[in-house]
């Protein structure tokens, strides 16, 4: 029996019932937590300028592969080739982007976050995979705030 209750001890708990006794203060307080981590959240996205911003410094920043022999012969089309997977920045000039940018940015350019991408034979990245995993986590950031505002005891189940 003794041996049997050291074992509790150790185990850690996975559920813990929630607190039924609520009072309104607790409860006001509670809400106005999620209410300005909502908001602290949504300071934290993206606006379309940065998102420009940052697609524009890429493409400074960024040298087109090599291994292709085309010339473009129109600006129609240097601006289609910025559009595909030739232009590539290398780590220097992702850190060199990173420091022209403010801090909203800096979850983004991340050594990890450059590291997970695929690189090419240089340590190269692509510029339009790389701003379109700023552009997929801005928009999945989006949804989940949007998601929480729905969220009116902050329970992690949506209710009308």
């Amino acid at each position: 029996e003794e041996e049997h209750d050291r074992a509790l001890r150790i185990i850690p708990r996975l559920f813990v019932k929630k607190d039924t006794n609520r009072n309104e203060i607790s409860e006001i307080i509670k809400q106005e937590a999620r209410m300005r981590m909502l908001k602290r959240q949504e300071n934290i996205l993206l606006e379309q300028e940065e998102l420009n911003l940052i697609y524009d410094l890429l493409l400074q920043y960024s040298r087109p592969d090599t291994t292709e022999d085309s010339t473009p012969t129109s600006p129609e089309s240097e601006l289609a080739k910025y559009k595909t997977e030739r232009v590539r920045i290398n780590y220097d000039g992702f850190c060199q982007v990173r420091m022209q940018l403010n801090d909203k940015v800096e979850y983004y350019f991340r050594p990890s976050v450059f590291l997970q991408l695929p690189r090419d034979k240089l340590g190269c990245i692509s510029v339009s995979r790389f701003y379109d995993y700023i552009l997929c986590r801005d928009a999945l950031l989006r949804k989940r705030i949007s998601l929480a505002w729905h969220d009116s005891t902050g329970s992690g189940f949506l209710t009308e």
